[in-house]
């Protein structure tokens, strides 16, 4: 797929980022589908996720931009400095390009890489987890 980018490491894949040309667009149809095949019982949840989440995409525009949707290194192989390559590989091939992404507040070494690579943050969010823990989502872009 044109939409997963990956790093190999001693001949598998050590890390992936998985992106969208544009602002994430959501639906409840897409909701829905996801929570039927994870089986999570979509009837729990879909008020608050379509009050939260779903109405902020329904101004998306259409634009140049770039929305990671997951940024992730292999458990065995952090620390060694794979996620900074991955970055620099990805940036590089998206240089003209907004980036956005959202991280948890509590995932403190993601937030070091993306602010050493020049993403700010722009808003925070009470986020939304299965498990009803009050995450914190820390929205972040680079221009």
């Amino acid at each position: 797929a044109d939409n997963i980018f990956t790093i190999e490491y001693e001949g598998k894949v050590a890390g992936m980022v998985l992106w969208n040309k544009g602002s994430l667009n959501w639906s409840k149809e897409n909701f829905i589908s996801v929570s039927e095949y994870l089986d999570i019982p979509v009837s729990v949840h879909l008020d608050l996720v379509t009050e939260k989440y779903i109405k902020s995409y329904e101004k998306a525009e259409e634009d140049d931009r770039i929305s990671i949707i997951n940024f992730c290194v292999a458990e065995d192989v952090r620390g060694l400095g794979i996620g900074s390559i991955l970055m620099e590989a990805f940036l590089k091939q998206h240089r003209n390009s907004r980036i956005e992404l959202c991280v948890l507040e509590e995932n403190v070494g993601a937030k070091r890489l993306y602010e050493k690579y020049g993403f700010r943050e722009v808003s925070r969010h009470k986020g939304f987890s299965v498990d009803e823990r009050n995450l914190v989502c820390i929205e972040m872009v680079r221009e």
